[in-house]
């Protein structure tokens, strides 16, 4: 199972993407997910970030033990 983040075709997507892409990809930590792969489709503009899927819910479950209301469907 894998969580697939979506960025649409404006700039300031595009400079997200690629800098969530160089920062997150360099990390390495067993509480962070870990980014797995990108795909970039210039027919559409839109860039997709793959990452390892955290079962346990997300990091403002764990922390406020509130549901964020993002659904991930695959």
């Amino acid at each position: 199972a894998v969580a697939i983040k979506s960025f649409n075709n404006l700039c300031d997507s595009e400079r997200a993407f690629f800098t969530e892409m160089e920062i997150v990809g360099g990390l390495q930590h067993p509480h962070i997910v870990r980014l797995i792969g990108y795909c970039i489709s210039n027919f559409r503009r839109r860039y997709l970030l793959v990452y390892t899927f955290a079962p346990e819910g997300d990091l403002e479950q764990k922390l406020h033990g509130t549901h964020s209301g993002v659904s991930v469907g695959f």
